[in-house]
C-alpha cells in the first residue's frame, strides 16, 4: 500500500491533537482483509465491507450502511471528517499530488483558528 507511509506520518503528527483514522477494506475474502489489516499493525480501526460486498456492487445497500454513506470507488479512499460529523474533504486513490490538499486542509483543522 504505496500511502502507507503517508499516513503513519499523518497519524505521528495529528494523532496527539484528537485526528483518528479508520481503514476500510474493499475486500471481499475476510481472510484476505484480516491478513492484511494485522500485516499493517495500525493502531487505528480497520472495517470491511466483507458482508456487504454483494449488495455494495448490486446496488442494494441499506441507506444504514457505511457503504451506503462513504462510498469507496479509488483505493484507497481518504475522508476527512470534522468532529460535528461533517465530510470536509474527500481524496480517491493516491498519488504524491493529493497530500498536498490533505496537508492543507488538516493544518485549517488543527490551526488555532479551525476555520476549514
Amino acid at each position: 500500500m504505496a500511502s502507507f507511509p503517508y499516513i503513519e506520518k499523518l497519524y505521528e503528527k495529528y494523532a496527539p491533537q484528537g485526528l483518528r483514522f479508520i481503514a476500510v477494506s474493499c475486500d471481499f475474502r475476510e481472510e484476505r482483509w484480516r491478513s492484511g489489516a494485522k500485516k499493517l499493525g495500525s493502531d487505528w480501526y480497520n472495517i470491511a465491507f466483507v458482508n456487504n460486498y454483494q449488495k455494495y456492487h448490486q446496488g442494494v445497500l441499506d441507506s444504514n450502511d457505511i457503504e451506503y454513506k462513504y462510498p469507496c470507488q479509488g483505493i484507497p479512499k481518504f475522508f476527512i471528517i470534522d468532529p460535528s460529523g461533517i465530510v470536509i474533504g474527500r481524496w480517491d486513490g493516491y498519488s504524491s499530488s493529493i497530500e498536498i490538499g490533505i496537508n492543507e486542509l488538516l493544518e485549517k483543522v488543527f490551526s488555532s483558528e479551525n476555520k476549514y
